[in-house]
């Protein structure tokens, strides 16, 4: 089935397998609604609507934080599904231009499959997630890509996806057969009792480093699910990391300000 859509596939940043992997769990799970956090220029898009065609009443429902493709400002995100399938665009329902955080209670729960392919640097999918677990069936499934994105892109900074992968408790479903690297590049979670009960794991996996700053519009969207889903406690914890992080930042741009004011006074003496 996947073969049908292979030739809209030239902007996919997915390997065949890693396609097939998330083709092959639709097509065995059979969801009703699905939840896409990160979209680029919607390859993965494709493959979804594509997998779920046949399926009544079937929907899925994407999420990007930028309303243009990464890659290529000048096109929109998610362009592919419309310039290769628009006879599948009635089962998709696109969200741009903000956090999932704003739009998940809009879409609701009762989501059957999620996967998350955003940032890939803290606190990216780790935050993702806490987004969308509360809008999860009891026994859904969490498809992450890039969970070995630090073993071959940025081995110091990609590795919001293999902490995220390593902590959860969930079962874990990998593909048989990958090239390269010792563990595949995509994964599959099943939520299961374990997967709420230690969530405490993901906000302190979320205590390491941040790469990049939310802006503050974005980190309010998520401390309002927070609140709402996992208690003021838990809104308070993440409240406490967004701050040391953000001073961090502060601290670190203050540094380079000064250090760049050195070598221009020691240039001048010489």
């Amino acid at each position: 089935m996947l073969e049908e859509v292979e030739h809209c596939l030239e902007k996919s940043e997915t390997a065949e397998y890693e396609r097939r992997f998330l083709n092959g769990i639709i097509r065995e799970v059979k969801p009703e609604k699905v939840l896409e956090v990160g979209i680029s220029a919607g390859g993965s898009s494709i493959i979804i609507l594509n997998a779920i065609k046949d399926i009544e009443g079937a929907e899925l429902y994407s999420i990007d934080r930028n309303t243009q493709y990464y890659s290529n400002p000048g096109k929109k995100a998610g362009y592919l599904v419309e310039k290769f399938i628009p006879d599948y665009m009635n089962k998709w329902k696109l969200y741009t231009g903000a956090v999932s955080a704003k739009y998940l209670e809009e879409i609701g729960g009762g989501i059957d499959l999620c996967l998350l392919d955003t940032v890939h640097y803290p606190p990216g999918e780790l935050l993702d997630i806490l987004m969308s677990l509360p809008f999860m069936k009891k026994d859904g499934i969490i498809i992450i890509h890039d969970i070995n994105f630090n073993n071959f892109k940025d081995k110091e900074k990609g590795i919001a996806c293999n902490y995220l992968f390593s902590v959860i408790k969930a079962e874990k479903l990998l593909p048989k057969t990958w090239k390269w690297l010792p563990y595949p590049n995509i994964g599959a979670l099943q939520i299961n009792e374990q997967t709420l009960k230690y969530i405490d794991d993901i906000f302190f996996a979320l205590s390491i480093n941040w790469v990049y700053m939310p802006t503050e519009e974005d980190i309010e969207y998520n401390k309002k699910l927070i609140s709402k889903y996992y208690g003021e406690e838990k809104k308070d914890k993440l409240d406490l990391i967004y701050q040391y992080n953000k001073k961090a930042f502060e601290l670190k741009k203050w540094t380079t300000k000064e250090l760049k004011k050195m070598k221009k006074k020691k240039k001048r003496r010489n």
